[in-house]
């Protein structure tokens, strides 16, 4: 190109420009329709697609789609002689080409007369006017562009290498690195003393970038950059992480989610590789109406996203250039959009969630998901063993959803179904298969390569993967389950088979596989007794499985169990542990052996490392672990509603203790999906163990916040806190409250004592609160039992512990200060039926005044349990005698009874 690129209209001295290749010009389509159809007809917009390699068919469909648009030029511009004799480095980013660099010729390919040029990633979707960018204020800056912000909050997360990148390379100004998806040029002050071709070329070929043109553009800008607003340029993915950019940045981004202008598909992000939203249904509508809609279509290769996308065409009548609409193969049953293949009517998922033999059946659960059809299709199923057919229980729906929830990206349904163990026995010795068929929409589908989710006892992923279920075999083909007669010989060929097709690889993980599921067959084969191990957290015993091991090694006099308590060995508590029975370091090769040969795991928590611990390398061992059964303790009782952590597909849990009918209840009516079997009412091992011996201690209990904390570190199992913890709302709440000097005078006058405790996941950051007064904390080794017990009054926020105190009849405060946050979606838990101001066991203050108001008129009271809270107490729990281990106990025998 040796002539620059001239102005199109009269006295429109802007322009807008892409950077495309041929293979990305369908998507760069999507892009300038979009911003052709959010425009005003009395603006006029000069748009530029700059390349170096599109096709005459391509630039034809191009300007054909551009030319309705009467107040639009559109020009295509190969620049090849500008950039061909750059180097550009792409290799450590496969997601980027060498047209990511051409945009930083932008100031040098147009004609003087331009004054400004607005640049654009074309993978870019426009729900506003572009037109005012064009009137952003400059003195002195080279470029107008958005911060960085997804990058800038990495530089705040220590184990992330962005910010020493950045500063290596010159730019130490974290907060003012900018993303070069938007970028607005100013011409004049580039051409009078920016940078030039030259500089880009030097920078391009220095060094390898780890964000190529992006890093060149800010050290090219660096100290002359105009920023605007990140509604011009949003990306909605990684907004947890967003806690971590300063303040000021924070409130930025944050007010721009409900205002994009201009949405930016990064990275791996990509309509045509998942469904991301709202924005990814836009961009398919949108898509719709440009001449390479069969293109983008074609780019797709999930055969779910595929057809989500047709269905919504089709099925919302949203108009396409083409017109083409589904045809379906008579012969085949293959459904066609155009030539372009979606598979069958009623393709989707088979997933299989449990797989297990008792109680006389093979009982048999998972969900069944159908592509391309109304959310609302009437299903109906049937298992077939065999030729023979089978009902299925129960179907609920489990449509697959947007990110929203509003946008059915599939139709789904689970399913559970129970067959006889003596019909398995009346067939033939041979393979037995069992199959899926169902009537959708009144249509036959047979449903087959199944696939299976993480507490089911095969692996999709894993060739000739294979399960023993008591007498049975059972390994999977393309059409379904396929059961053999467990024999050893039998045995010994799967493992060989399913060892030789998958382990051998040359890795450690899968090296060390090959030696640990040969030990775990030879240590069953001479398993004596039952193996039951319990547990509490990782680094902390103290709860309800300390509770129940006490009980269990004080009443197996009969030495007919294995039992094992699991805990970190660098754990302060192991050797008080040790004095009452077993203990096996958590994560240890000998506790994943003694996992593979285990009867049941008793635990008060739900953390991988007591049920995988050999973390991404669990999939190895699944079969092993599928007699396995995992009851839940709890740590306190449930309040909320838990089901997004706790509900059966998330948790397969085998028993739950419950305290009180409200809660058992709560979770039968809930979304958890669990049966009455499976929620056992039972009351909480610890409580067996409470003793009132109060002192005039008052105990301040928060709990912790999840939004607070960046991540747990793997190696210790602690999370981590966030930058500007001591200064959040949380920690200022009760640095306020121990300093307060109305409650220290009356604390001294009524000869109380104010005393905190720091919530397990917040250990070791007492020193972040700053008190004045660091006698103040509860000393971490002293049990919740003993403060429980020596303290008074009790406050807290919404923390389920203080049902131990409860117990004892002892008053509670409530103050809920943060109430709108710690309900705003950071939290694990979400606000469930119980209604703090008239099912709590205390008074609800909202905060600072209200919450000391109501301490002193306790210590005034010498703090007496009011009598509407003594009844609210006994109306809720079920039992208050000291028997609930052995009612915990009893549960745990019935569940791993034999009854087949």
């Amino acid at each position: 190109m040796d002539a620059k690129i001239l102005p199109a209209f009269k006295g429109n001295n802007n322009c807008i420009v892409f950077s495309s290749n041929e293979e990305f010009a369908p998507v760069a389509s999507v892009a300038i329709r979009s911003l052709l159809e959010s425009g005003s007809r009395e603006n006029t917009y000069v748009i530029i697609l700059i390349h170096t390699d599109i096709s005459r068919e391509t630039a034809d469909s191009l300007e054909k789609m551009t030319a309705p648009y009467e107040n639009a030029s559109f020009r295509l511009v190969d620049i090849g002689d500008t950039v061909r004799s750059g180097k550009y480095y792409t290799g450590n980013r496969q997601q980027f080409s060498k047209e990511a660099y051409y945009r930083l010729y932008i100031p040098f390919i147009l004609d003087e007369s331009y004054e400004k040029a607005l640049y654009f990633d074309a993978d870019m979707l426009f729900y506003r006017d572009v037109e005012e960018l064009f009137s952003t204020s400059v003195s002195d800056e080279l470029i107008a562009a958005v911060r960085d912000y997804w990058g800038i909050c990495q530089c705040y997360m220590p184990w992330k290498n962005v910010r020493s990148y950045r500063e290596r390379i010159g730019l130490t100004d974290i907060d003012d690195y900018v993303i070069s998806s938007t970028v607005l040029f100013f011409l004049d002050n580039i051409r009078k003393d920016g940078f030039d071709a030259g500089d880009i070329k030097r920078l391009i070929s220095r060094r390898k970038w780890k964000q190529h043109d992006q890093d060149v553009l800010n050290i090219l800008c660096n100290g002359r950059i105009r920023y605007i607003s990140p509604k011009w340029g949003m990306i909605k993915e990684h907004q947890d992480n967003f806690k971590y950019l300063p303040e000021t940045l924070l409130k930025e981004i944050t007010s721009a989610l409900d205002d994009i202008a201009v949405y930016h598909f990064a990275a791996y992000r990509k309509p045509w590789r998942g469904f991301h939203g709202e924005e990814s249904g836009d961009f398919w509508k949108c898509a719709a109406g440009t001449p390479f809609f069969p293109d983008i279509l074609k780019m797709i290769k999930k055969s779910e996203l595929l057809n989500e996308v047709v269905y919504e065409i089709t099925n919302r009548k949203i108009p396409t250039a083409d017109g083409i609409k589904v045809t379906e193969d008579e012969k085949t049953g293959e459904r066609f959009y155009g030539d372009i293949c979606l598979g069958k009517y009623g393709e989707g998922y088979t997933r299989y969630r449990v797989i297990r033999i008792e109680n006389g059946f093979l009982h048999l659960e998972g969900m069944l998901g159908f592509f391309g059809v109304s959310g609302d299709a009437p299903v109906k199923t049937e298992i077939y063993l065999n030729d023979t057919p089978y009902p299925v229980k129960e179907q609920e729906d489990e449509n697959g959803t947007d990110r929203t929830g509003e946008i059915t990206r599939y139709r789904g349904v689970s399913f559970s179904a129970d067959i006889p163990v003596k019909d398995i026995k009346t067939l033939s010795p041979g393979m037995i298969s069992i199959t899926i068929r169902c009537l959708l929409d009144g249509r036959e589908v047979v449903k087959d390569k199944p696939g299976f989710d993480r507490y089911a006892p095969l692996v999709g992923e894993h060739k000739h993967s294979y399960c023993c279920i008591k007498d049975y075999i059972i390994t999977s083909d393309e059409n379904g389950l396929c059961l053999y007669k467990n024999t050893f010989i039998r045995r010994f060929l799967f493992e060989r088979r399913y060892i030789a097709c998958n382990f051998f690889r040359p890795k450690a993980p899968y090296l060390r596989a090959i030696f640990g599921r040969k030990a775990a067959h030879i240590l069953r084969a001479f398993k004596t007794k039952p193996i039951w191990l319990v547990n509490d957290r990782r680094l902390k015993a103290d709860d309800n499985g300390e509770a129940f091991f006490e009980y269990l090694c004080a009443h197996n006099d009969r030495k007919d169990k294995d039992i094992i308590f699991v805990i970190d060995k660098r754990s302060p508590d192991c050797e008080r542990l040790r004095k009452v029975g077993k203990v096996v370091d958590a994560g240890s090769g000998w506790h994943k052996l003694l996992l593979a040969r285990a009867d049941v795991v008793v635990s008060s928590q739900t953390d991988m490392i007591f049920r995988y611990p050999f973390i991404w390398k669990a999939r190895l061992y699944r079969d092993l672990l599928s007699d396995v059964r995992f009851v839940f303790l709890q740590h306190g009782v449930l309040e909320k509603d838990a089901s997004a952590w706790l509900e059966r597909k998330n948790q397969e849990l085998r028993g739950m203790v419950t305290s009180a009918p409200k809660e058992r209840d709560m979770i039968l009516n809930g979304k958890y999906h669990y049966s009455p079997d499976e929620i056992w009412l039972t009351g909480l091992p610890r409580f067996d163990r409470l003793n009132d011996r109060s002192e005039k201690l008052i105990t301040v209990i928060p709990t912790w916040r999840r939004y607070l904390s960046r991540g747990r570190n793997n190696k210790t199992g602690i999370w981590e806190i966030i930058p500007g913890f001591s200064d959040s709302e949380y920690v200022r709440f009760y640095r306020e409250l121990e300093r307060h000097p109305r409650l220290r005078e009356k604390l001294d006058e009524y000869g109380y004592k104010l005393m905190f405790k720091i919530h397990p996941s917040f250990l070791g950051y007492e020193s972040e609160f700053g008190f004045k007064d660091d006698s103040c904390w509860w000393d971490n080794d002293l049990s919740y039992r003993e403060i429980y017990e020596k303290s008074s009054l009790l406050i807290t926020d919404y923390s389920s512990a203080i049902n131990d105190f409860i117990y004892l009849y002892k008053p509670i405060v409530y103050c809920q200060f943060d109430i709108d946050t710690f309900y705003g979606g950071g939290q694990i838990m979400e606000k469930g039926d119980f209604d703090y101001e008239t099912d709590g066991f205390g008074e609800v203050t909202y905060d600072m005044e209200s919450l000391v108001d109501t301490i002193i008129g306790y210590m005034e009271d010498d703090c007496r349990l009011k009598d509407v809270y003594r009844k609210r107490i006994d109306d809720f729990f079920e039992y208050h005698d000291r028997n609930n281990c052995q009612r915990v106990y009893d549960k745990i025998c019935e569940l791993l009874e034999d009854k087949e």
